[in-house]
């Protein structure tokens, strides 16, 4: 590729919700050297954040499951006209569950020898039993090249699916950056929200079992014994919880009282701020994790975090001072940890500060984009 020109890049991906959010952050640099083209889903709204960061004619809705040969046929007639060169698939839960429709596309994709790239925010859904390594080999075996979080998801890729190293990057997650609208800062989220005089400890995102919620609403319920000036927040939608799920909050709200409020919508880019201005800790403690936006949300908005040895940031969290690890994990500790941090605010926000600064000059998000690129446009297709 010449360093004037531009190819073609096709980015399949939600309108909304995380994978939209990440795909923004990663939007300008790849618009530097590319052409971009964002082709998402058919039957659904289009966050206020991509809205803002593409022009809506640039946005084309055209993946329909419910028409899956027109669909396919659409998105062919598209990426032909537009001299598409790579395609770039944000793989998701819905992406697996109808791997019949997109391995049925990419197979036509390729007759226009388009180079296929999956950007594998998890090798393995976290809820494996609904999806069949069956039906992920015969996925994964169509692309081209792979971009996972980290080693161990390039492990995975290897010895569950014989996929070659060479065809497997890694690139990390970046701070989000594109949600502070400077609205806000503690007092005047807290304000908002009828907490003034509250510590509010929040949960973000949505729930699973590996997120562990449940140890969190018992450090919580640990915390009365501690301090009586906290409430924590739950923020989530819901839209992939299960009715266990929603019955155990009803138990935790009739456990918790005013102690805990759940906020269940879906909450586009622009009500985020809020939330997160308003939080005086931002609890994650996962069980398992390979990546987590969450926590960069928290990053970006330079709120203090807690987080589990899980993460793969973990270590770099501890030795550099730039947040709060739960090293064991139980609820105990995780009370003893709240507590600390929402009794020393100064130093939280200190070592917040540090955490925004640190993951903003590493810029993953250009480092992944300039990756994509290499691989995808300016690398030739190879034979495995």
């Amino acid at each position: 590729m010449e360093s004037n020109s531009k190819d073609s890049i096709a980015i399949f991906t939600s309108a909304k919700r995380g994978l939209a959010h990440y795909a923004m952050q990663q939007w300008p640099y790849l618009l530097e050297k590319t052409k971009p083209i964002y082709i998402t889903f058919d039957r659904e709204d289009v966050d206020n954040l991509v809205q803002s960061v593409i022009k809506s004619k640039n946005i084309k809705k055209l993946i329909d499951f419910s028409e899956q040969s027109s669909s396919i046929l659409n998105i062919y007639n598209y990426c032909k006209k537009k001299k598409v060169k790579a395609a770039l698939f944000q793989v998701s839960d819905r992406m697996r569950n109808n791997v019949l429709y997109f391995t049925s596309l990419i197979g036509i994709l390729k007759t226009l020898h388009i180079k296929v790239g999956f950007i594998l925010h998890e090798v393995l859904p976290y809820e494996v039993e609904f999806v069949g390594i069956d039906d992920l080999y015969l996925l994964y075996k169509l692309s081209d090249e792979f971009f996972v979080a980290n080693e161990n998801e390039r492990y995975k890729l290897q010895s569950y699916f014989n996929r070659s190293k060479n065809y497997i990057h890694i690139i990390r997650h970046g701070v989000y950056s594109m949600f502070d609208k400077h609205r806000y800062d503690n007092v005047a989220a807290k304000k908002k929200l009828n907490i003034s005089d509250k510590k509010m400890i929040l949960f973000f995102g949505q729930i699973r079992a590996h997120k562990k919620l449940s140890l969190l609403i018992d450090a919580v319920n640990r915390l009365k014994k501690m301090r009586n000036d906290y409430i924590l927040y739950i923020v989530s939608d819901l839209h992939l919880s299960s009715p266990k799920i929603t019955q155990y909050l009803k138990e935790a709200k009739q456990k918790l009282g005013n102690r805990i409020r759940i906020v269940s919508r879906y909450l586009s880019s622009d009500n985020i701020e809020l939330y997160f201005k308003a939080a005086d800790v931002v609890v994650l403690p996962y069980e398992r994790v390979v990546q987590s936006g969450v926590l960069f949300l928290a990053v970006g908005f330079k709120r203090p975090f807690i987080i589990t040895k899980s993460f793969y940031e973990a270590d770099a969290v501890l030795g550099k001072k730039i947040g709060y690890v739960s090293k064991d994990n139980t609820s105990e500790e995780l009370a003893i940890l709240v507590n600390n941090v929402l009794n020393n605010p100064n130093e939280a926000e200190k070592q917040s500060d540090k955490a925004f600064r640190y993951y903003s000059e590493l810029n993953y998000w250009k480092q992944g984009a300039d990756k994509i690129i290499y691989h995808l446009l300016k690398n030739p297709l190879k034979n495995e």
